[in-house]
């Protein structure tokens, strides 16, 4: 178990609100050690500013599915580290993204 898996584990066991974050962080940690790692779809309503730069970092990755991230406007131009990527989805159910965020992420 690496440094950030044992320091998470801990937070876990400390306190139940922390538990998602610390989840959260090991499993980016975790997600970026796997290599051959290509495809990822997360849900993304939790997802901090920071979370997200940390996912940018898994560059190994190809496609990326987000669910349900929340994409205000200020929060958009942080998706363009993820250029690298071949594929970028992002779905929100039931009744998906207005056409102005639409039109901006389908050009990154």
């Amino acid at each position: 178990m690496n440094s950030v898996a044992r320091e998470n584990r801990n937070l876990i066991l400390m306190n139940p609100i922390v538990t998602l974050r610390a989840a959260l962080l090991c499993a980016i940690a975790n997600v970026k050690s796997i290599s051959t790692l290509r495809r990822l779809s997360i849900e993304g309503p939790s997802l901090t500013d920071a979370d997200l730069a940390s996912l940018a970092s898994v560059t190994q990755l190809e496609k990326l599915s987000f669910e349900s991230l929340d994409l205000a406007d200020a929060r958009l131009p942080q998706l363009h580290a993820f250029s690298f990527l071949k594929s970028i989805n992002f779905v929100l159910c039931p009744k998906g993204y207005p056409l102005e965020i639409q039109s901006q992420t389908s050009s990154l």
